[in-house]
């Protein structure tokens, strides 16, 4: 086996689910730093030792991780860590009330990963800052197109950008990719601490939360997003985020709405797995959209006979079952379809006033 060309089996437990696992690895189903098809994903990083491409697949027999490029062994060691097999979400177990309980039991193979690239993690949550993850997306990567080098190995990816990459950027540039001054400065200034805050890999959740907080421009919701999303923290609290409050007090205590000080009331309980209860509601509202979506598109085919339209529209038609699998992918970016999840929610509560008796 050549040196840049890595292979490792890991094991997972039981009932593992790689796709949830990862489904938040990169920024949004276009970035151009990784790949994700069922059962597998590719991702592009940069290491001490150099590029490397990373490949995650689901066999029977358990993860193949295979690393590609200068920085392939340096991958390698740290890939069951990405893959989430370091979390034990056994440690979640809910009994109280019963929609969190059915929640945590849909979701039990989701583990949370613990990336070594803590600081491209960082860059993407203060992209995040203010403005919707559509826009984070595409700054990220309108700058990654301009200045991220190819990666080596499979997928035609693109390397996120280096520290250097990030300080050498004008305020021109940042303005020409949607980033206002205080996401600039941000991301300066986590640019020349990169060392540090990727290092953070390796320590514990307080001295980890500790150099992320030192960062200018990094406030509790940043630091607490970085570290429940890059680090695998089970107890990270976002505080300040605009929609996970109402998500957590219409799942805990059946309430319209929620601001911070009642969202870290009900989460207290938790406490120790805070975050984690936060990443299981996320992936069941996107679940739960996911299959509106799909019923959706399948009513549209079913309002038409078939030939009705001709072979043109017909063909159309066919397309849309191909694409679905398509949208699953795109739809692991929550943000982007957290409308769509509140009308969901609207229209559940308002059955629920209607019936109070009803179990919601």
């Amino acid at each position: 086996m050549l040196v840049d060309d890595v292979e490792r089996t890991l094991t997972p437990p039981r009932g593992y689910d790689l796709d949830a696992t990862l489904r938040f690895a990169g920024l949004g189903s276009l970035d151009p730093t990784w790949q994700r098809r069922p059962g597998a994903i590719l991702k592009a990083g940069r290491t001490p030792d150099g590029p490397v491409t990373l490949l995650l697949a689901r066999e029977r027999d358990g993860v193949r991780a295979r690393a590609f490029g200068p920085g392939a062994h340096w991958a390698i060691e740290r890939a069951d860590a990405l893959a989430g097999l370091r979390d034990d979400p056994a440690a979640f177990a809910p009994r109280e009330p019963p929609r969190l309980r059915a929640i945590a039991r849909r979701h039990r193979g989701v583990h949370l990963p613990r990336s070594p690239w803590v600081f491209e993690v960082l860059t993407g949550v203060i992209l995040q800052q203010r403005i919707t993850f559509r826009d984070a997306a595409r700054a990220r990567r309108i700058l990654v197109h301009r200045l991220g080098a190819a990666a080596p190995g499979p997928g035609a990816l693109l390397l996120p950008l280096a520290p250097p990459d990030w300080l050498r950027l004008t305020s021109e540039d940042f303005r020409r990719a949607g980033i206002d001054g205080q996401r600039a400065r941000a991301l300066r200034a986590a640019a020349r601490h990169a060392r540090r805050i990727d290092a953070a890999f390796d320590l514990n959740p307080a001295r980890a939360c500790e150099i992320l907080a030192a960062v200018p421009g990094c406030g509790p919701w940043t630091v607490e997003m970085t570290m429940g999303l890059a680090l695998g923290d089970p107890d990270a609290v976002p505080i300040g985020d605009l929609h996970l409050p109402s998500i957590v007090a219409w799942a805990l205590a059946g309430e319209l709405r929620g601001d911070d000080r009642r969202m870290v009331e009900l989460l207290e309980p938790f406490r120790g797995q805070r975050f984690r209860l936060l990443r299981l509601l996320l992936d069941d509202l996107i679940d739960d959209v996911d299959v509106h979506r799909e019923e959706e598109i399948v009513q549209q085919r079913d309002r038409v006979p078939a030939g009705a339209l001709g072979p043109v529209h017909d063909g159309e038609i066919k397309q849309l079952h191909a694409e679905l699998d398509e949208m699953r992918v795109e739809l692991a970016a929550v943000q982007e379809r957290l409308d769509f999840a509140e009308r969901l929610l609207t229209r559940e509560r308002e059955q629920a006033q209607l019936w109070p008796g009803a179990d919601a």
